[in-house]
């Protein structure tokens, strides 16, 4: 879609290329931001896999009586900080493709109903 725009002074020029520039720069943060909510998700999720198998390392430790249930709980306590983080990464991600999609101008058309 193309827009025509009419100049009437260097001020509406000045607004205009103010403008411009101010949504590259946000569209490169939120870019920025988007990247390192994909990398933070991707290691949330890694860390989460291995809370969940020190997880039942620690259970069958504790079944075999070489380990006690404040340690278990532990370890429990970690898996759901984990979790959190996974959660929270997701949520980031959502946020900063949101926003994108918003810079872009299409924010409505990917969610509106028809």
């Amino acid at each position: 879609m193309l827009f025509t725009v009419v100049l009437h002074d260097t001020a509406d020029f000045v607004l205009l290329v103010g403008g411009q520039i101010q949504l590259a720069r946000q569209g490169s943060e939120t870019t920025a931001r988007e990247q390192a909510a994909r990398r933070r998700l991707a290691l949330a999720e890694k860390t989460l896999k291995i809370a969940q198998q020190n997880h039942e390392a620690e259970r069958a430790r504790f079944e075999l009586g070489q380990s006690i249930a404040i340690q278990v709980q532990e370890v429990e306590d970690s898996v759901r900080r984990a979790r959190l983080r996974v959660a929270r990464a997701r949520v980031d991600l959502a946020q900063a493709e949101a926003e994108l999609l918003h810079l872009a101008g299409r924010l409505t058309s990917r969610y509106a109903r028809v």
